[in-house]
Formats: structure tokens, C-alpha cells, sequence
């Protein structure tokens, strides 16, 4: 999940990453309340590696997709 999210940011323009890195946080808050601060953490180191590592950015719309999915499911939105 984490990974995703990571790269969900990286596929985004500079100006509109805030918003993606903002629905990380607010899962990594989700995790920490439902699974314990353990997989708050992992989720979130994971959020890094999937930003900071290449990757083909021909997979950004599923990734996209993925990352949408993902949100929905854990935090409704």
C-alpha cells in the first residue's frame, strides 16, 4: 500500500504532490488507529521507497487507480 502511495505522489506534477502525500498521512493515521502504530510506521517507510526509487511511469494510471482504490477502502474518501 505504501509503495503505491509512494508512487501515486511521484506521478503527479510538483505543484499537486501535496495532495496525494496528504491522503498518505491521513491513511497512515487510519492504520495507526486500526492496526496498531507498527504498520503506521511500515506503511509510511514504504510511502518513501515507492517515491524515491525509479519506476516506468507508464504505469501511472494504475497506479492512480490503485491508489484511489486503496484510500476508499481504508478511509472512505
Amino acid at each position: 500500500m505504501g509503495v503505491v502511495a509512494g508512487r501515486a505522489a511521484a506521478c503527479e506534477p510538483q505543484g499537486s504532490r501535496s495532495a496525494v502525500i496528504e491522503g498518505a498521512a491521513n491513511l497512515g493515521r487510519e492504520l495507526a488507529f486500526q492496526f496498531g502504530l507498527n504498520a503506521a510506521f511500515h506503511f509510511i517507510g514504504s510511502v518513501g521507497y515507492g517515491s524515491g526509487h525509479a519506476f516506468d511511469r507508464a504505469t501511472c494510471p494504475k497506479v492512480e487507480q490503485d491508489w484511489k482504490a486503496l484510500q476508499q477502502k481504508y478511509t472512505g474518501q
